[in-house]
């Protein structure tokens, strides 16, 4: 079967100038990103994606399916548990609004949430853990197929129906240009870079909730091979089951040294905590075994 709209989308890729491209992503590189207007900031970005005033990036969907764990990573106060930024059900999913600064995919102020799935190392090496830190890995699971938008990811052009060497080049021009954005190491103070990855995947990638994009995924920026779902809170409440927590200790790099887990509510809402190698834990984080006796622990 003909697929009619790669043979658009490739028939316009291959008009696209390439050197004049690669000059408007050089030219964007050189922007003063701490100090430009949020509206020129719009205008330095069209100028890159947008050729003859048209978005050619074709979108890159993806499914997990139900049952995939997705996790998220949260530093605790100290050694006793319970901890204070673990205490209710709130504390389990995602922050607040107004202690949420600018991130990869938000504004300051609003509160998504962003976990890693199948791989908790991933959201583990996200958060660059002091040594000896405790630490929660919140275990969630998707209810149903969770559908994803991938921004700058691995892209598999047979499948869709695009075969022009001149075409999949400009593509991977852009492609890149996206995965750079998305999985730049941003540190303390330069946090104004997140602005450029939230503008894009809120105008060029935030398609339909529900019917074609759950959530967002991106590269993760410690493992590029590995990618970061970012959920809506609302979309995430409604398509993943919070199993609960396993609290650890950074130990070594590369290894969960797992203390506890926390599963469930009292009466009075507050989380509960459980010893590794109770019944609860058996029961609700069976790996915890396999991770123990696959890190040689005793």
């Amino acid at each position: 079967m003909v697929n009619y709209h790669a043979q658009r989308v490739q028939t316009f890729l291959k008009n696209v100038d390439d050197l004049d491209l690669i000059k408007k992503i050089k030219d964007f590189r050189k922007l003063d990103f701490r100090n430009i207007s949020d509206s020129d900031l719009d205008k330095a970005i069209i100028k890159v994606l947008l050729y003859n005033n048209k978005f050619v990036i074709m979108t890159n969907n993806a499914t997990y399916p139900a049952g995939t764990k997705f996790f998220r990573v949260r530093k605790l106060k100290g050694s006793i548990i319970p901890d204070e930024n673990l205490r209710v059900l709130s504390d389990f999913w995602n922050p607040p609004a107004d202690k949420t600064p600018l991130g990869r995919l938000n504004k300051i102020g609003e509160s998504l949430l962003y976990t890693a799935p199948i791989n908790p190392m991933v959201a583990i090496k996200e958060m660059n853990l002091e040594p000896n830190i405790f630490y929660a890995i919140i275990v969630y699971v998707a209810r149903s197929d969770i559908k994803v938008n991938i921004i700058g990811g691995d892209f598999d052009y047979e499948a869709n129906g695009i075969s022009d060497r001149k075409a999949i080049f400009i593509h991977e021009i852009y492609n890149n240009f996206l995965r750079d954005e998305f999985s730049r190491d941003v540190g303390e103070g330069t946090e104004f870079l997140y602005k450029i990855s939230e503008k894009i995947a809120k105008d060029y990638f935030d398609l339909p909730p529900r019917d074609v994009q759950d959530a967002w995924a991106y590269p993760s920026v410690q493992d590029k091979s590995m990618y970061n779902v970012c959920f809506k809170p609302d979309i995430a409440k409604e398509l993943l089951e919070l199993q609960g927590a396993i609290i650890a200790k950074n130990i070594k790099p590369d290894e969960i040294t797992p203390v506890a887990v926390s599963r469930g509510f009292d009466n009075n809402g507050s989380s509960q905590f459980y010893p590794i190698g109770s019944d609860i834990q058996i029961q609700y984080f069976p790996e915890i075994q396999s991770l123990k006796e696959n890190q040689g622990a005793t």
